[in-house]
């Protein structure tokens, strides 16, 4: 075990018996009150429309995720009203775990490139080990958490609270013209993906204006065993009046749960749908007949979000096919305000030599915890690859059934762009150790130096090299310079050939 693998296990041990009466973080929604969406999307034909989705990965997440938002802010083009910056076409950021803060930054301080260098270089000189042990190896850290009935992870909360430099809450989130942010957490209990917007805290009565933003921040961070769960108290079973002003979720929300077919028509849809039920109390539009929810969630128990889904994917295909949101993707069509879709998904995925390979000891716990961790979760990573593909085939599909019902907007393109680190080149022995280096550079909150160099580096390349960048790019006419080690491909589909196309 590594220093920081130790001081991380540390830590919990230190302040695993710390809090055991858990207070529940609360923001309730008063009386006759529900929460104003007043999202909004700069949507329009002349510009792209781009998403981008951070995965888990601590440190290491986050600088990768800001090395690759600055080379957005470094492409220009032409539009009809002037010269624009792709950074300025971001649409929707979806994140977990340590992508999420970074996404937090880029909500509060914008997607400059000048941002993003000053964001990297916080995460290079914030030792997040240090300040955790520091605090969970303090007496008087237990004893006040003990006072408060607080856990550990609040001391996680407060740690990145120091590290953004905010006490904002969610209201920052909830503005027009700007994207549309997306901090995910996983629910302990469902085993659901929970976003953090108004239509999801509308389902607890729980007011998203007056949340900590680092709430959010800090659910989606939170992974078990080294972090005790956020608490969230469900105020739809406190105020068994069903929270009456609050919103009526869009569709035909009942219709899945009373149906019989709905479920086969899509189950995944009719699991969001009860999951959502339950959360409500069993009263989706506040009307008499609802079915019993399968479960009262009276609490909710959120960890990090990386071990549902390490790369948000989940939340942006439901911002897609919800309604009311401002990414409702049929009426983007209608409005025919989508021409250039583009999915840029950050996966810093690390895999990093074991010492275990090559022995037959028996696995300690320390080891155990650690692994769970950090390898399961980055092999669970690497099989996001194919939740991605699986992800941009179902876009195809539905811009093909938009196509078929003859509207003219869904003549759009797709980008898809993964950006890995095992995409990198590995033919000569330099470019092999580069590899390895950037893979073994550990899930941690404290970095080494030249670690954060190194990821923005291959960041850089990797979004250069990758074939349906440099399609949109050309397609864009736009102007920006490529990262010196970025030699892209030759040759290659954008998308990817399909089965029959690679024969």
């Amino acid at each position: 075990m590594t220093r920081k693998s130790l001081a991380t296990f540390g830590i919990a041990v230190a302040l695993g018996c710390v809090g055991c009466g858990t207070r529940a973080d609360n923001y309730p929604l008063v009386a006759e009150q529900r929460n104003e969406d007043r999202r909004s999307i700069d949507a329009a034909a002349d510009h792209p429309f781009v998403v981008l989705a951070f995965s888990g990965g601590g440190s290491r997440a986050a600088a990768l995720a800001a090395g690759v938002t600055s080379r957005l802010d470094g492409i220009t083009y032409q539009t009809p009203s002037g010269r624009r910056r792709l950074s300025q076409d971001i649409a929707v950021v979806s994140s977990v775990s340590g992508g999420s803060v970074y996404a937090t930054y880029l909500a509060l301080k914008g997607a400059s490139a000048e941002q993003a260098k000053a964001f990297q270089q916080k995460i290079a000189d914030f030792d997040g080990i240090g300040y955790l042990a520091g605090r969970g190896l303090n007496p008087v850290t237990w004893i006040r958490l003990q006072l408060q009935s607080r856990t550990r992870v609040d001391v996680l909360q407060e740690m990145l609270g120091d590290l953004l430099e905010t006490n904002a809450t969610l209201a920052t989130l909830n503005r027009p013209n700007q994207p549309l942010f997306l901090l995910n957490a996983s629910d302990l209990v469902s085993g659901q993906v929970f976003s953090f917007d108004p239509r999801t805290l509308d389902d607890l009565c729980m007011n998203f204006d007056q949340t900590p933003l680092t709430l959010a921040t800090t659910a989606s961070a939170a992974f078990p065993i080294a972090f005790t769960p956020v608490l969230l108290q469900n105020q739809s079973y406190v105020d068994m009046a069903g929270c009456p002003s609050r919103q009526i979720p869009a569709g035909d929300w009942r219709a899945q749960l009373t149906e019989p077919e709905a479920r086969y028509i899509n189950l995944e849809s009719f699991r969001v749908a009860r999951y959502r039920d339950s959360l409500r109390a069993g009263r989706y539009g506040n009307s008499m007949g609802d079915p019993e929810p399968f479960r009262s969630p009276r609490y909710v128990r959120l960890v990090d979000g990386g071990v549902i889904d390490n790369l948000g994917l989940t939340a942006v295909r439901r911002e897609f096919f919800t309604g009311n949101s401002p990414a409702f993707l049929p009426q983007l069509v209608t409005d025919r305000k989508l021409r250039h879709l583009v999915i840029i998904v950050v996966n810093a995925r690390s895999d990093p030599l074991s010492p275990l390979d090559a022995s037959n000891e028996y696995v300690r716990i320390p080891s155990f915890a650690l692994a769970v961790g950090g390898a399961l979760v980055d092999s669970a990573s690497s099989g996001s690859a194919s939740t991605f593909r699986g992800f941009v085939l179902n876009l195809l599909a539905d811009r093909a059934v938009l196509l078929k019902e003859g509207n003219p907007g869904a003549e759009f393109e797709i980008y898809p762009i993964d950006i890995d680190f095992d995409q990198l080149p590995d033919s000569t022995a330099a470019e092999r150790t580069r590899l390895n280096t950037v893979k073994s550079i550990g899930t941690s909150w404290t970095l080494d130096p030249g670690d954060v160099p190194l990821v923005d580096s291959v960041g850089g390349e990797l979004l250069w090299r990758h074939p349906c960048f440099i399609k949109l790019v050309a397609d864009l006419g736009a102007q920006g310079t490529p990262d010196p080690n970025a030699r892209p491909i030759e040759g290659l589909p954008c998308p990817w050939p399909t089965v029959a196309q690679s024969r």
